[in-house]
């Protein structure tokens, strides 16, 4: 089973809960927990760390870049993927949404919506969802 780490801004988190429900149903196991509730009260550096040993352990990084994001943890996400990907580590990295800065332009696989995505990725050709 593919394992799935999903980067978004928070603003997004209620709409990503149910991309979240929907890859489950596919039959992939999503690991990022960030966008689950508030974790106001919990410790940052905790939280920051659950979410790197979360995102290394996934074959597959979706960055949700539809909506504006205000903390800057996606684009730190992003970074720690690509830079498994530039160490040869398996990952395949895919951004829903538009370029938020350069850095999003190295992503190589894009769709600007979710459908757009789900389209491609199940339309039986096979992708990283077929794996």
């Amino acid at each position: 089973m593919k394992t799935i780490y999903l980067a978004g801004s928070m603003n997004s988190a209620e709409r990503l809960r149910k991309e979240v429900s929907r890859l489950e149903w596919l039959g992939y196991n999503v690991v990022s927990q960030w966008y689950e509730s508030d974790h106001s009260n919990q410790n940052r550096e905790f939280q920051a760390m659950g979410d790197v040993y979360n995102l290394f352990e996934s074959d597959i990084i979706i960055i949700d870049t539809i909506d504006p994001s205000t903390s800057g943890g996606r684009c730190v996400e992003l970074g720690l993927a690509l830079a498994r990907e530039l160490a040869g580590l398996d990952i395949h990295i895919i951004r829903i949404g538009p370029s938020d800065n350069i850095f999003f332009d190295l992503v190589r696989e894009t769709y600007p919506t979710w459908e757009a995505f789900y389209d491609d990725e199940t339309g039986g050709f096979g992708s990283c969802l077929d794996d």
